[in-house]
């Protein structure tokens, strides 16, 4: 597995709209991140990634609470 620094990236894309899909095809539908090095050779290797990316977001306000008659 090819590992690299930070100081060999040159550039980050990440595509996220349908127009990625278009050019990658039905696979790239969620997005794509296309990672540029400064020094490279072409098909000089193969990459695998696997990710999770979650959301939550709290509810504002306040819980409607019971009283004392209640």
């Amino acid at each position: 597995m090819n590992t690299w620094t930070p100081t060999e990236i040159a550039s980050i894309e990440i595509l996220k709209d349908a127009a990625s899909a278009a050019i990658y095809g039905a696979e790239a539908a969620n997005g794509v991140v296309i990672i540029t090095t400064k020094t490279g050779k072409k098909n000089s290797g193969e990459i695998s990634y696997s990710g999770q990316y979650s959301k939550q977001s709290l509810k504002t306000g306040f819980i409607n609470m019971m009283n004392a008659q209640e």
